[in-house]
């Protein structure tokens, strides 16, 4: 499975939108021996990327930027496949670029688009079949339900705190309860000596 990043996701994607879009690739997929994400960034940019990928189980290919640099470090990898005997590729990408690995006899291309999205003419005619998938734009909850927890660009997990008006004591023994509210009693009187004094 070859993923060229910049064409499918965009170049520097916040970490929602590149864990989304790139598991909805992978979902649609199917069955794969591999998969591979290629990107151009220089050395002084964060790689923030990397490790999302990583945690994806996505092997990641970061290159210097260039002319068609991730396409054809994809390309290059491919074709060390091709060599070992690999005949079948997911390509995700609209560009006509990987063509050409369906030079080597019985090579099969499947492309993955998201729907809307420019193929080249060249690739759409030497791939065995075009799959469009919808546009993922950020993560979704299951079942559409509001989430409880929420995450921030930098892919932590923060939890949302509860309605106002809904905060639940923890559930407490009998005993605990007894000793809780004999305390507050107590409290309560000796507050009320404080200010009130009791007369004489």
């Amino acid at each position: 499975m070859l993923i060229d990043l910049e064409n499918m996701v965009g170049t520097n994607p916040r970490t929602p939108v590149l864990r989304s879009r790139v598991t909805a690739l992978m979902e649609a997929a199917g069955p794969y021996h591999h998969a591979v994400v290629a990107y151009a960034a220089s050395e002084d940019d964060g790689d923030m990327a990397a490790s999302v990928l990583a945690a994806l189980g996505v092997a990641p290919l970061r290159v210097a930027p260039g002319p068609d640099a991730a396409e054809n470090a994809l390309i290059r990898h491919a074709s060390r496949m091709q060599a070992d005997g690999c005949s079948r590729f997911t390509v995700c990408s609209g560009d006509k670029a990987f063509a050409i690995l369906a030079d080597v006899e019985s090579t099969q291309i499947d492309l993955l688009v998201w729907q809307g999205q420019p193929v080249a003419t060249r690739l759409a005619e030497a791939a065995d079949d075009i799959r469009e998938l919808p546009r993922v734009e950020k993560s979704a909850t299951a079942q559409g339900a509001p989430s409880t927890n929420l995450e921030s660009d930098d892919g932590a997990r923060h939890e949302r705190p509860p309605a106002a008006g809904r905060y639940r004591l923890p559930n407490l023994s009998p005993a605990v309860a007894a000793l809780l509210a004999g305390a507050g009693v107590a409290v309560g009187h000796r507050l009320v000596d404080m200010v009130l004094p009791r007369r004489r």
